[in-house]
């Protein structure tokens, strides 16, 4: 299944990963910064 030579399938995974951390990072802190009083309340109710 590998059609690329050795060294490019890892950097091509790692960019991926990097890539879809750094919009998961950014989706939940542009959400915490949205709702820092309802993330606050929830926090201390639970």
């Amino acid at each position: 299944m590998q059609r690329f030579p050795p060294d490019k399938p890892n950097r091509l995974v790692l960019s991926q990963t990097v890539f879809i951390g750094r919009i998961r990072f950014q989706a939940a802190f542009a959400k915490a910064i949205r709702q820092p009083e309802n993330e606050r309340s929830e926090f201390q109710q639970s």
